[in-house]
């Protein structure tokens, strides 16, 4: 198995806090060896340097005190140190005179001066007798007979030394190590409380408490920049999944309303499909015996429901134009001329109905120009005062109002109001009021050829403008409907 391997079993297994101390013990522990072993080995050096010095400061005296007079004095003299060793060797290599140190009972094992050649004046490591080396330094004797002084110390106390330094640091380590466990894994812990805080969160997200967001804690540390990715992923989720579940939604509504305006324009369509078929059935029938007027009425309502029917088409099939945003013409429209022309159309059909074309505001009535498809925008006024002549009494007036405004932007509008003094709307209706093939009073629109889609094209169209249609109306007060359209 490859270490690679290895750690990444570890990384799978192991907690990162357990890691994370693990490491820092181990590093710490590798630190506190090799110091150690190096303190030892500089304290050792020192040691042995000192006891060669102390060596080379004693082998004159140890010289003298086995040599006096040109000859060897038995017993030594008292100058010898007690911890030292002194030895007299013959030109032979024989020892001639010892002098054992008093402080062990260790010896060192002299080397062989017939054989060898051991350096002289520097100091150098020999076996004893014990467990301990022995310094030695060798000197030749200044004498004509020749021979030489070797003066040894024993290394016991150094030993003894390095060992009791050794042993301090190795119960030092343990306690530091102990202690260093204790901290790091209380810090350890203490570091990765946020990380545990993302995790509980990122448990409960899973969970399905998708609202639930991870503590901010700034830009600053890792585990800021972290909980904030984590913030930030969070939130794209929330946002796809609210548009996803707006979409279901919508495509729900959508279906709906699709089921619910394809059962609307089969109802409407079935009516004067039954009627053009009873006409044409009652004159198959009867046409033999019909009288040529009653004939050219039953062909004139054929023609009049079948037109009715065609206006009925177009208007679904404007509105599905309308659904699909397909593009619209976008040509300098006169907003004033085309409210003055179904104005002076509304007077010339409904002379009954006085219709008055106004200025809002405080400005005059002049060219008020808009941006849009001519033959759209036309069908928005035309739409708005047939809707207001149908549904008041005659004698009502009806005022066409044409202005600008300011928007909350600060551009400039254009405004189209139809006001009338009718009897209005309840406040239900009101609401309903564009809504398609929704009628106020069912059976007067019926019975006047509407299908309850002039106010629903009309909010299409404005919204395939850009603009915003309102409707306001007081039950025995009067409707207005205001078009805002820009610039």
């Amino acid at each position: 198995m490859t270490l690679a391997r290895l750690f990444g079993r570890l990384d799978r297994r192991v907690p990162l806090w357990l890691r994370l101390v693990t490491g820092v013990l181990v590093l710490v522990t590798a630190t506190l060896l090799v110091t150690g072993y190096a303190g030892s080995t500089l304290l050792r050096r020192h040691l042995v340097a000192k006891t060669g010095d102390e060596l080379r400061l004693a082998a004159p005296r140890a010289e003298l005190a086995l040599i006096r007079d040109g000859r060897i004095d038995s017993p030594p003299a008292h100058g010898v140190p007690s911890a030292f060793g002194a030895y007299l060797i013959g030109p032979g290599g024989r020892v001639l005179e010892r002098s054992d140190p008093s402080v062990t009972n260790d010896r060192p094992d002299l080397p062989d001066f017939r054989t060898d050649r051991p350096p002289l004046f520097r100091p150098f490591r020999v076996d004893g007798t014990g467990r301990s080396d022995w310094l030695l330094l060798v000197r030749p004797v200044r004498q004509p007979a020749g021979g030489h002084v070797v003066v040894a110390e024993s290394l016991a106390e150094v030993d003894a030394t390095v060992r009791q330094l050794e042993l301090i640091n190795f119960f030092a380590g343990i306690a530091a190590l102990a202690a260093l466990a204790i901290a790091c894994f209380w810090l350890v812990r203490l570091s990765l409380r946020p990380v545990r805080t993302i995790e509980t969160t990122a448990g409960r997200i899973a969970a399905g408490e998708l609202s639930q967001r991870v503590p901010d804690r700034g830009d600053s540390t890792e585990v800021g920049r972290l909980g904030t990715a984590v913030n930030g992923m969070l939130g794209r989720i929330q946002t796809a999944l609210d548009d996803r579940a707006e979409s279901a939604a919508e495509a729900r509504r959508s279906e709906e309303r699709m089921r619910r305006f394809a059962a609307d324009a089969s109802h409407e369509l079935r009516t004067p499909i039954t009627t053009i078929r009873g006409y044409a059935e009652m004159y198959r029938q009867q046409r033999a015996t019909m009288p040529p007027d009653e004939a050219t009425r039953i062909v004139g309502r054929i023609e009049e429901t079948a037109s009715r029917m065609g206006g009925l088409v177009d208007d679904l099939l404007l509105l599905a134009h309308l659904d699909q945003r397909r593009p619209l013409a976008r040509d300098r429209v006169d907003l004033t001329s085309v409210a003055a022309d179904v104005a002076l159309d509304a007077r010339a059909l409904h002379p009954d109905h006085p219709v008055d074309l106004i200025a809002i505001g405080a400005r005059d009535a002049g060219p008020v120009t808009v941006t849009g498809d001519e033959q759209r925008l036309r069908q928005v006024v035309s739409n708005l005062v047939g809707n207001a002549l149908k549904h008041t009494p005659a004698g009502t007036t009806i005022e066409v109002g044409v202005g600008t405004e300011t928007g909350p932007t600060g551009t400039s509008r254009a405004v189209l109001a139809v006001r009338d003094g009718g009897p209005g709307m309840t406040e239900m209706e009101a609401a309903r009021a564009f809504e398609r093939f929704y009628r106020a009073d069912p059976a007067r629109a019926r019975a006047g050829g509407g299908a309850g889609l002039g106010l629903a094209i009309v909010g299409a169209i404005v919204d395939a403008h850009g603009g915003t249609v309102e409707l306001t109306s007081v039950a025995g007060g009067g409707t207005t409907v205001r078009v805002t359209l820009p610039m």
